[in-house]
């Protein structure tokens, strides 16, 4: 059988956690270690952080980051104020082992060094009063 046609959109590769509406790993967001989507929401594109200012409101996955050296979050910062963060911890919404923080308006990318860690560690993704939509997140 012959197939002829054009497709459209975004595929995946293996190290992607989550790009343009295609959750391929899974992840989800919590109220501490609740499931709950109350100030995040995923649209068919994007993930987007409606700009509640709270640690608690996480973005959430557990992934074995050994042979790994980055988690990367491609995302577009739809307001001026706040941060958005990137976290490494070892139980959900625990102490942090890794941290790092972004601002600004516009697309970006925000990238966080994890080449010492070879175990399973949760990857958490936060606000702190900013607005943003997140397109990707992939390990590198």
């Amino acid at each position: 059988m012959n197939l002829t046609g054009t497709f459209e959109g975004y595929i995946p590769t293996s190290t992607d956690i989550y790009l343009r509406g295609n959750n391929v790993g899974g992840i989800k967001s919590y109220y501490g270690t609740a499931i709950n989507s109350e100030h995040i929401i995923f649209e068919s594109g994007s993930i987007y952080f409606d700009g509640y200012a709270s640690s608690k409101y996480t973005l959430s996955i557990l992934k074995d980051l050994t042979g790994y050296n980055y988690i990367n979050v491609e995302l577009n910062g739809a307001s001026d104020t706040g941060l958005f963060y990137i976290s490494i911890t070892n139980i959900l919404n625990g102490g942090f082992e890794s941290r790092s923080q972004t601002t600004g308006l516009g697309n970006r990318v925000a990238s966080l060094d994890i080449s010492s860690i070879s175990a399973s560690r949760w990857l958490n993704f936060y606000t702190g009063n900013q607005r943003i939509y997140i397109y990707r997140i992939w390990l590198s």
